[in-house]
């Protein structure tokens, strides 16, 4: 019987339709649990420094594979048992995160999935410009410490500057620098909010969505997670499908398979999500050209 570990980030009620999605993925490889699998899953609560400590629990139950969604979840693991094959699903650049070399060829211990996608960010910007008339400055969190946030916020740059608009960042690390970090967005008058992912910022959505809303921005988010969760709109990949697909990179590990053999692969599911009861809290219309392209609509 192969034993998996998985570590999530996220609480139980954030992260449970990704373990459900990825127990979906190992069903139909043929895995059960308590037939021919064991599974071990551990929830830091959106509290990164316990990560540490539940990686190594887990690695004191000896898997033969980890499955860590997130970067900081992936790390944990890593810095805990060096040789142990991990595969992660839910970052968005590996290799500026360290792990892996290239996405050809990790040519370490550790594969998955990546989310990054070289007009993603720049795709939201123009959508959230489409969905808010007049969107003249974009207030934008993130965090530093997050390697695929200091990309993402260069990329929002860039495709704010070609659309003529401005750009207001401010870091907001912990919950608590929320408040803060959205109010000087407000006071620099800007008219819209782009949320750049990250696991504090997934954890905590629906009070950043309420923040939002009080203060009357507009918020473009990376995954439909955020809208469900009162976030006005979002565009990017299907995180449940990502964690489904995690499942066949198990597998192949279980076979015989080396990390370092397996490439990276990338998102093939995008969604667009558009949370109506948000627009009408804000007195946004959205237009039918936007609705039509929806994929998800919360009325």
């Amino acid at each position: 019987m192969s034993r998996i570990a998985v570590l999530l980030t996220s609480s139980p009620t954030n992260g449970d339709a990704l373990v459900a999605a990825f127990v979906k993925g190992l069903n139909a490889l043929g895995y059960y649990e308590g037939k021919n699998v064991l599974l071990d899953v551990r929830f830091a609560s959106g509290q990164l420094e316990r990560l540490p400590g539940l990686a190594a629990e887990l690695m004191n139950l000896r898997p033969d594979v980890v499955y860590a969604p997130t970067g900081p979840s992936a790390l944990a693991v890593k810095k805990i048992s060096g040789d142990a094959p991990i595969v992660f699903s839910n970052v968005f650049d590996p290799v500026s995160y360290g792990l892996a070399s290239t996405l050809a060829r990790p040519d370490r211990n550790m594969t998955g999935l990546s989310l990054m996608s070289a007009d993603l960010v720049a795709k939201r910007v123009e959508l959230l410009s489409e969905v808010v008339p007049g969107l003249s400055r974009l207030g934008v969190i993130y965090i530093l410490g997050y390697a695929g946030n200091v990309i993402q916020l260069q990329e929002a740059k860039r495709a704010a500057t070609a659309l003529g608009k401005s750009i207001f960042p401010a870091e907001a690390v912990k919950p608590e620098d929320l408040a803060a970090a959205i109010g000087s967005i407000t006071k620099s008058r800007a008219n819209g909010l782009l949320v750049i992912g990250n696991t504090t910022y997934y954890t905590n959505r629906a009070q950043i969505a309420a923040i939002a809303v009080r203060s009357k921005l507009p918020t473009m988010n990376g995954s439909s997670e955020y809208v469900v969760d009162g976030g006005l709109i979002s565009y990017g990949p299907v995180y449940t499908d990502l964690s489904r697909r995690a499942a066949s990179y198990v597998h192949r590990i279980l076979k015989g398979a080396k990390p370092s053999d397996l490439p990276i692969e990338q998102p093939e599911q995008f969604e667009l999500a558009i949370n109506m009861r948000t627009a009408k809290e804000l007195g946004l219309k959205i237009s039918q050209a936007v609705l039509v392209r929806a994929d998800r609509v919360i009325e």
